[in-house]
């Protein structure tokens, strides 16, 4: 039976959380030699990071400018639906 320390879980936790925001298993690979080779990789390591980040926030802006449209398309189906509540009434 295997046992896992705190470091090891914390690697576990953060190689999950890079994949659930889409990054590749080949960076993922090359972030995890760039640790294990040392702290010389700091700057390296820092830039893969950054670029990641950058690329997180232009997916939530493709996602928020899809939302928009979305809400756009449910804000005309409830007029749609008023209008047609509205004919529905007999005076």
């Amino acid at each position: 039976k295997r046992q896992y320390d705190d470091e090891d879980l914390e690697w576990v936790h953060f190689i999950t959380a890079l994949r659930a925001t889409g990054m590749p298993i080949v960076q993922i690979q090359r972030y995890v030699q760039l640790y294990q080779a040392g702290d010389f990789t700091i700057s390296e390591r820092k830039a893969m990071m950054l670029q990641h980040k950058k690329d997180i926030e232009h997916k939530i802006a493709d996602l928020y400018r899809n939302l928009d449209k979305i809400n756009y398309k449910l804000a005309l189906y409830d007029v749609l639906e008023a209008q047609r509540n509205h004919a529905d009434i007999k005076i």
